[in-house]
């Protein structure tokens, strides 16, 4: 991570086409602190797609498309300390806010598999939907919300039996999903509908849907709520939901089929994957919206999923065609 001290101004975006997973990237804006440099590759399974961190911080979970399984990374020495086998291309992932257990979605087994991190086995299995794709858990860790892409719905589990609690009818196929801080609301992007719907927890009811770019993709939000933020991946932008009246505040312009993004803990830099054939990833400010940096994975890498260090210090991304996890410090 770099940190100077010098104030001066924001000086332009800079891109450097780098050539491998684990090459440098370029050094973003003085005076300002964050993730920007690659200083590590993991290998992962074959096709890995999404990734999770226990609240900890300890171990990082990595679904791996086309093995039917998972991968644990311990992040102190980033090294793949077990592979877990779960159910037929596991696609979300989610770790409960407890750490206790992490949740798959198995997208051709139509079920979710519950993994116990204390010694990474799988203790159940949820039925769904059709096609589970995202998933996500209250911050309260009661509920985990999965999104069922050829049904047009999302399922609720309650994690204190695993049990399915409701099904929710939203848009067409839905894709990603994420829970507010407060846990009040979840929003749920329909890929097909090229719109977002919002579902309040207390009554499991869908009570307002946002239209947004062409395909919408994937959807995270800052600590503050104040603000979702969804990766159009035809459209090519990131569309900012205000949060007070769900309306769409500012688009942000992106590469070529962005892939994913996620919030760095303190909420003030979303890290996008703006170029997934070309492996860049746009560093956002949340405060005037500006892209600060552009850095840059690796070609042939297609990066998909990607997921903040507790810390903050750290930001892990996965490389479904490079079959690695690369990160950033």
């Amino acid at each position: 991570m770099r940190s100077l001290k010098f104030n001066v101004s924001i000086l332009p975006v800079i891109i450097v086409l780098n050539m491998s997973c684990g090459s440098d990237p370029p050094t973003g804006p003085i005076g300002e602190s964050y993730p920007d440099s690659v200083v590590a590759t993991i290998d992962v399974g074959n096709h890995p797609i999404d990734i999770s961190i226990l609240p900890s911080g300890e171990y990082a979970y990595v679904t791996n498309l086309l093995d039917d399984n998972v991968s644990v990374i311990r992040t102190f020495d980033r090294s793949v300390v077990a592979t877990i086998s779960v159910g037929d291309n596991p696609w979300g992932i989610c770790a409960l806010p407890s750490g206790e257990y992490v949740y798959v979605a198995n997208d051709l087994d139509d079920n979710v598999s519950v993994i116990r991190s204390f010694d990474n086995s799988v203790v159940s299995t949820v039925s769904v939907g059709d096609s589970p794709r995202g998933i996500c858990s209250l911050p309260s860790g009661d509920y985990v919300y999965v999104t069922n892409a050829n049904d047009a719905s999302v399922s609720v589990i309650c994690t204190s039996d695993n049990t399915l609690l409701s099904t929710i009818n939203v848009g067409n196929q839905p894709w990603s999903i994420c829970a507010l801080t407060s846990g009040e609301y979840v929003y749920v992007t329909n890929s097909m509908d090229n719109s977002v719907s919002i579902i309040r927890t207390s009554d499991q009811t869908v009570i307002s849907t946002v239209s947004v770019g062409i395909f919408p993709w994937s959807i995270c939000t800052i600590p503050s709520d104040e603000y979702v933020y969804v990766i159009s991946k035809v459209a090519n932008n990131l569309s900012i939901i205000q949060t007070t009246d769900n309306s769409v505040a500012a688009t942000i312009d992106l590469i070529y089929l962005p892939s994913n993004i996620c919030s760095l803990p303190s909420g003030e830099y979303l890290y996008a994957i703006a170029n997934s054939d070309g492996g860049f990833i746009r560093i956002i400010r949340t405060s005037d919206n500006s892209v600060v940096e552009t850095i840059h994975i690796g070609y042939s890498m297609e990066p998909m999923g990607i997921c903040s260090h507790p810390s903050g210090e750290t930001v892990y991304v996965v490389n479904r065609s490079g079959n690695c996890v690369s990160v950033i410090q």
